[in-house]
């Protein structure tokens, strides 16, 4: 039988962040917790010490859907109104101090 070791942390600074928001999707990648949330803002998270690494809002609509490359550089973000971003990270990953940048794919016009 295996034995499991859970780690609990109370994320301070998301329980402020989401006082008037709720989370929409959630990803673990890594040592990241991603979360996105329903008015549009994207948390990326540090599980070993609980602390936001970076926010960022990408849209007014939903967050409906995260995912992320293997080396944790790129992040991706879906929303409800079917626009699509990009988070690129910039520069060494020192888990506390990363840069991120928020690209935004343009949408095709599908036509009437």
């Amino acid at each position: 039988m295996l034995d499991y070791f859970v780690k609990y942390y109370k994320l301070k600074n998301l329980t402020e962040a989401l006082a008037n928001d709720m989370v929409s999707t959630v990803l673990i990648s890594g040592d990241k917790l991603l979360l996105g949330t329903h008015q549009g803002w994207i948390y990326i998270c540090n599980i070993d010490n609980g602390q936001i690494i970076y926010t960022v809002r990408a849209k007014e609509s939903p967050v409906t859907r995260l995912t992320a490359d293997l080396q944790e550089r790129y992040v991706g973000a879906c929303c409800q109104d079917g626009s699509v971003f990009i988070l690129a990270s910039a520069g060494q990953d020192t888990s506390d101090s990363v840069t991120w940048e928020l690209l935004e794919l343009p949408m095709e016009d599908q036509g009437s």
